[in-house]
Order: structure tokens, then C-alpha cells, then sequence
């Protein structure tokens, strides 16, 4: 699961015949079939996880809701028998997600996220589309309080922060969790890659030479993975940190600043 979501990083979004048709007006949806797994935590968080009919694999699981496929490849024909008022999918994931056209299916795309404000805003138009806009103003309110609490007073340490070991690849500061590095106070030491996520080269690592490395990993294999990967001459001395994909793998509020913490946290060892 953490190897899949964390590589839709990488795919170019493709929706092959996906139109903007309109969204109902807030308090006529009833039924929603949502593509994207941070869409779907988000809805949890609001408390209308129960307006969920439909989603993909890879997904919290939403007690009634049907699964339409795969993350990667969702079934036009499924998605049409649940009638659904409309379909949630973002921007963010990058996924190939291929399908023919949903005629008359009512579409929304939330925005890509450079950090915790376009987070915040996805946030709050997916409430207001649910009619949760209240109750989301108030959480916000106390995620954005908790995120200035996590926050240090000054930059503890630089850092590269991976996602993948093979192909290696490298966080910049262009993605959100860029800004998560930022947020918790760490220097990236790629900050100034052209791309979200990039495939780098354990020479430039070698060269860059980071205070500590950390690893987006879900099981002993994939940290395995990155240690085989790190044993080179060079690196084998570098400081190698475990996260897991649990909440950095996800693009909510409340992921956001569980993950600041967390980086945060492994920032205060060094």
C-alpha cells in the first residue's frame, strides 16, 4: 500500500475524458464517490464519511461504501450503477487513472497542494461543498493553532527526505512535504529541485551531505531496501531515519500536522 500511494507521486495525472460538469449546490449531495484516499480521510474528519457510496483501493474503509477499482484504474461502469451526485478525484495524487467519459457525472478536482494553506483551502471547499463549512472552520481553527505550536523557533538541522529507493527519490521543496520539512524546521538539502519529486543520484546525496536522512518506509522490506541502497562508500556513516506512510503518505489538516510533529520530533535527536 505505502509503495503504491507514495509512487502516484511520480504518474502523470491522466483522467482521459474526465469534464468539469458542475458540483451540486451544498446540502443536495447525498452520494459521493471519491477517487483519492486524502479526499476520503478528509470526509471522515468532517463527519460526513456517511455521504461516501463509492471508492477505490488503497482507501480508509467507509462502512456501506463500494469499491469501483483499483486506485490506479476506476471503473466508469461501477462508478455509474453507484449514482453518484458527484465524484471527488485531486490533482495531487498524479495517478493514471484512465476511463472513458462519464457522461452527465457530475466532477470535482481539488487543487495540487504546495503546502499547508492550499491544504486548508481544499479543506474548507470540500466542507462547503458538504455542508460541514461551520464545523470545518472551527477544526481548522485548531489545526492551524497546533501546527504554530509545532513549529520551531528556528531551523534545527538540514536533512533529504525520501520516498522511494529504487529509483532514489528525493522530496524538493516544491511539494507539500517540502513544506512539511520547512514546517518542523529542517533545511532540505534538496529544496531547490525543479520537480515535487526527483530522482537523484547517491553521488549528489554523497555531495549534499544532509545532517540525516530520512525514509518514507511501511515494512522492514522497504527499510531493508533503503539500508542496501545506503551502504555505499560514502554513506554508510549517515544517520538514517524511519517514517512511516501513514500520515505523510496524505494531504489532510490533520496529516499535515501529525507529520510536522513527527519530523519535528526526529529533528530534536540530532
Amino acid at each position: 500500500m505505502a509503495r503504491i500511494l507514495l509512487f502516484s507521486f511520480l504518474l502523470p495525472l491522466n483522467f482521459s475524458c474526465v469534464k468539469e460538469n458542475g458540483t451540486p449546490a451544498p446540502g443536495k449531495i447525498a452520494r459521493v464517490v471519491s477517487l483519492s484516499p486524502s479526499v476520503t480521510r478528509m470526509m471522515i474528519d468532517l463527519g460526513c464519511a456517511d455521504l461516501v457510496v463509492g471508492i477505490t483501493t488503497y482507501q480508509p474503509l467507509v462502512r456501506g461504501a463500494e469499491t469501483v477499482g483499483t486506485l490506479l484504474r476506476p471503473s466508469p461502469e461501477r462508478i455509474m450503477r453507484l449514482k453518484p451526485d458527484v465524484i471527488f478525484y485531486s490533482e495531487e495524487d498524479s495517478v493514471v487513472q484512465e476511463f472513458e467519459c462519464l457522461t452527465g457525472m457530475n466532477t470535482h478536482r481539488f487543487k495540487k497542494n504546495g503546502g499547508f494553506g492550499d491544504i486548508r483551502d481544499n479543506y474548507l471547499t470540500l466542507a462547503g461543498m458538504t455542508g460541514r463549512s461551520d464545523a470545518a472552520a472551527i477544526k481548522i481553527r485548531k489545526y492551524e493553532a497546533d501546527l504554530d505550536a509545532a513549529r520551531p523557533a528556528r531551523s534545527r538541522g538540514s536533512l533529504a527526505l525520501f520516498v522511494s529507493p529504487r529509483p532514489l527519490v528525493a522530496v524538493s521543496g516544491k511539494s507539500y512535504i517540502g513544506s512539511i520539512i520547512r514546517d518542523a524546521g529542517g533545511v532540505n538539502v534538496y529544496e531547490r529541485l525543479g520537480i515535487p519529486y526527483s530522482p537523484v543520484t547517491l553521488e549528489s546525496l554523497a555531495r549534499m551531505n544532509p545532517g540525516i536522512i530520512i525514509v518514507v518506509a511501511g515494512d522492514a522490506g522497504e527499510r531493508a531496501e533503503y539500508d542496501r541502497v545506503f551502504s555505499g562508500p560514502g554513506l554508510s556513516g549517515m544517520r538514517i531515519f524511519q517514517v512511516g506512510p501513514e500520515s505523510i503518505s496524505h494531504y489532510t489538516p490533520a496529516d499535515y500536522v501529525e507529520s510536522v510533529r513527527i519530523i519535528s520530533g526526529i529533528l530534536n535527536k540530532i
